[in-house]
């Protein structure tokens, strides 16, 4: 374990993102188990809380020369000087965006990127000049995260599932869980997949427009509205 707890030490809710729901209900968090989930409808905030923390923390990202440099990373420079993190330790680790994947493939940037990465990198970037273009979606995003996530860190990931389906979801849940019989490393993830959600064992924090809370599986509206949905498709297509 890296971080402990997290904590939004203003009150302010006006602007973006302070006024999003997970931002002002990231009050005292416990993240007491190897891998958290962060869920919610889209806007509640869950990217932007779980980028402070990467920014915060400086973690590397798919393409090490981005830093945190964009424009779109201002308002997140802003709150994560209000974001308090009770870390146990210090560590390295990893900042996976889905539409940082997308840049990064489309754009051409794997072979570029080498030259400028960080030494302690270095030789886990290099195994990405595999041909990314020869694998599916679901399989180049597999393979990079099978080459950062080696060794003892911290890793955020946000929605990964949009670049995975719902087989590759479960290989990343493989990947995560063989990973932490080996390392005692930690993961934080935003998602909309149930799929992900129930991972054995993990921390579930459900974001609502009443407040930031841990939530058992069964009780995630994510989790219910697909359930009851595969359970009986045509009542949500009833004609009168």
């Amino acid at each position: 374990m890296y971080i402990r707890s997290l904590n939004i030490t203003t009150d302010r809710v006006q602007g973006f993102p302070y006024n999003t729901e997970a931002v002002r209900y990231a009050k005292h968090i416990n993240l007491d188990q190897p891998v958290t989930f962060i869920v919610g409808d889209n806007g509640v905030g869950k990217s932007s809380l779980i980028e402070a923390i990467a920014y915060k923390l400086r973690l590397a990202r798919i393409n090490n020369t981005l830093g945190f440099q964009e424009e779109s990373f201002e308002p997140i420079a802003e709150l994560a000087e209000d974001l308090e993190l009770d870390m146990i330790r210090d560590g390295r680790g990893f900042f996976f965006r889905s539409e940082d994947f997308g840049d990064y493939v489309i754009k051409g940037n794997i072979f570029d990127s080498f030259k400028s990465q960080n030494p302690t990198y270095q030789n886990m970037m290099f195994n990405y000049g595999q041909n990314l273009a020869s694998f599916s979606h679901g399989e180049a995003f597999l393979h990079i995260i099978t080459q950062r996530v080696k060794r003892q860190g911290i890793y955020i990931f946000d929605e990964p599932e949009s670049a995975l389906s719902p087989l590759h979801q479960l290989s990343l849940i493989y990947l995560i869980r063989e990973h932490l019989k080996k390392e005692r490393s930690q993961f934080i993830i935003a998602t909309h997949s149930p799929i992900l959600m129930a991972m054995p064992d993990a921390l579930i924090y459900e974001v609502t427009k009443n407040g930031m809370q841990a939530t058992p599986l069964q009780e995630v509206e994510h989790y219910i509205i697909t359930k009851t949905f595969l359970n009986n498709p045509k009542a949500y297509f009833r004609e009168d």
